[in-house]
């Protein structure tokens, strides 16, 4: 799902039994330069989210509207931090305008 200020994240955990014990997954996202250039035009932000047996989803939130962002997934196990997801662009909604004030 996707909002004006959101985007919902979802994952599959594949192949737990040879990576070592999950400790957390970590979403990144950035919004990006344009859908032509797809690099991040601020840092790139983390959340950290702790591991639940059902529960592979998760929420970025404090987005802007009608903004493009590069969205990724990296596992963190006792073994150390995994190779990111190959990344995924989204574009939130558009947003109702300010009331005039």
């Amino acid at each position: 799902r996707i909002g004006s200020t959101f985007i919902e994240v979802g994952w599959k955990l594949e192949c737990s039994d040879r990576i070592g014990r999950v400790e957390a997954f970590e979403i990144g996202f950035c919004p990006i330069v344009s859908p032509r250039e797809t690099a991040c035009k601020e840092p790139l932000q983390t959340i950290k989210l702790e591991p639940s047996e059902r529960q592979f989803h998760g929420n970025v939130t404090g987005l802007r509207p009608y903004t493009t962002y590069m969205v990724n997934i990296a596992i963190l196990t006792n073994n150390g931090k995994g190779t990111p997801s190959d990344p995924l662009f989204n574009t939130t909604m558009e947003a109702a305008p300010e009331p005039p004030t």
